[in-house]
């Protein structure tokens, strides 16, 4: 399969915002008349306002925050994992937890015990935690055993097994899961602020949109959490990719 160029993405682009302007001259009801003009003059509007950018600022800030956690705490699990059966089974069990239980239950759950300003740090770290897990477990059992057995023969150091056998084969797999895991991240964080509303953030911006019923400024901050999450992605496996 060919890989997606950038007219690609740009003539998909184009053909979205035609259906999109298509669809808005058939509709009648005016409260859903948003053509994609007036969302470009909404985002043009909040561009230019101080509360946009502090609203950016909590979501992106606390949303990397709890993937670095998720992070951290995945990998922690991996290798105890990796080391002990007992671990592997319990974490097993804990991300099955984390998989079946829909999101929302988490987020009312650690309401009666955090404050809604740093809530999304705990739904984007329990989303990547589960992601990143899974797929670093998976590569784990996947590595070549005679790779193994090859540096135990030759007595190779510790570090250099690590770096050279695990790290080099991990890192295909931590990649996987991170372009997975930042998206999904990015949602449950913004969900988490649609339904704790803080006083800063892309999600509060969205539930007040609901509340208005104000259509405009629904499309306006997704189209803007989708960008955030996209560059943000983006920016993680470049870095990864110039670490090969």
């Amino acid at each position: 399969m060919k890989d997606s160029t950038t007219k690609d993405r740009i003539f998909t682009g184009l053909t979205v915002i035609l259906i999109w302007q298509i669809l808005y001259n058939f509709v009648d009801v005016e409260i859903f008349k948003v053509s994609p003009l007036s969302v470009l003059q909404n985002i043009y509007v909040n561009v230019l306002t101080r509360e946009f950018y502090l609203d950016i600022f909590y979501t992106l800030t606390f949303t990397l925050c709890g993937i670095i956690l998720g992070i951290i705490i995945a990998i922690l699990l991996t290798y105890l994992s990796y080391k002990s059966t007992f671990i592997m089974e319990l974490s097993k069990t804990l991300v099955m937890i984390f998989k079946a239980v829909p999101i929302v239950s988490f987020i009312v759950f650690f309401l009666f015990f955090v404050s809604s300003k740093y809530l999304n740090i705990f739904t984007a770290s329990i989303v990547s935690l589960q992601i990143v897990f899974t797929n670093i477990m998976e590569g784990l059992r996947n590595i070549d055993e005679e790779y193994l057995f090859m540096a135990k023969m030759y007595r190779a150091k510790k570090y250099l097994i690590f770096k050279y056998i695990y790290m080099d084969h991990l890192m295909t797999y931590l990649k996987a899961a991170l372009s997975v895991a930042i998206g999904m991240a990015f949602k449950a964080s913004v969900a988490a602020e649609v339904i704790s509303h803080p006083e800063h953030g892309l999600g509060t911006r969205i539930y007040e949109s609901k509340i208005y019923l104000d259509l405009n400024e629904l499309l306006t901050f997704s189209i803007f959490t989708v960008l955030i999450s996209y560059l943000v992605e983006k920016i993680v496996l470049r870095c990864l990719d110039a670490r090969d």
